[in-house]
């Protein structure tokens, strides 16, 4: 995840023209929708989330989203009565820290996966590896992510990994439970269309450095979430070992 409610850039501060009161509107509409949404994920993972070995952790990853939401979007409120020195700093720790957490939480999630095997399992492990080396190495160093999408695109990347080996044992052993109420297959879907949705639109709005573009992104960035808890909310709601 690259950011959670707004994409912070010392220059970004919704420089819309004339559209600026339509966009801080949208913009605040999907911002609440989300925040709703994830809240109501974390009530129904709570509720039911020891149903299923593999969701059992995710509420963490509710709870880290509602954080995340709340902690940008109060300092860019406050940052616009009472400016905050260094707050670009913040932001990025703060983005940092989400990334991880989201890392953590997707891929302890496919490594309790029941049809991963364990060579399956390693290659996770290693690309867990290779993603906290490259994650050390930015943390320690705050000018070289003064451009977050590195870190962002690298975590996408990795967590995209899984993803495509699970569709690929789909396909390569027809499941045995039915894939409408089996969790993985919800959670996992979310994620796929998460990532693959936002991962290319973050590469270009990087390198176009326009805010109206920007604001769009960020729109996407927040319906992209939802749709993650949202499969999340069906994988809760599945019931257990049921067989096709």
């Amino acid at each position: 995840m690259f950011f959670s409610t707004a994409y912070f850039r010392k220059d970004y501060i919704f420089s819309l023209g004339n559209n600026l009161a339509m966009f801080k509107l949208i913009g605040s509409i999907i911002t609440i929708s989300n925040l709703c949404l994830t809240t109501f994920c974390f009530y129904v993972g709570v509720k039911n989330g020891k149903k299923h070995r593999e969701l059992s952790h995710l509420f963490i990853y509710t709870i880290a989203s509602i954080l995340q939401t709340v902690l940008i979007k109060s300092l860019d409120i406050i940052s616009k009565v009472h400016p905050i020195p260094r707050l670009s700093t913040y932001c990025k720790i703060s983005i940092q820290m989400f990334i991880l957490t989201e890392f953590l939480c997707i891929y302890f999630f496919f490594y309790k996966v029941s049809f991963f095997n364990n060579r399956i399992k390693k290659i996770l492990l290693a690309s867990s590896i290779l993603f906290f080396m490259f994650y050390v190495t930015s943390f320690s160093n705050l000018s070289y992510v003064s451009n977050m999408s590195y870190l962002y695109n690298f975590e996408s990347l990795i967590i995209l990994l899984p993803c495509f080996v699970y569709l690929y044992q789909l396909f390569l052993n027809p499941p045995i439970l039915n894939l409408l109420q089996e969790p993985s297959f919800w959670f996992t879907s979310g994620v796929l269309i998460y990532f693959v949705l936002t991962l290319p639109l973050f590469i270009i709005v990087d390198n176009l450095n326009d805010h109206y573009f920007t604001a769009v992104v960020n729109m996407i960035n927040l319906i992209g979430y939802m749709i993650i808890f949202s499969f999340l909310i069906k994988a809760y709601r599945c019931r257990p070992n049921t067989v096709k």
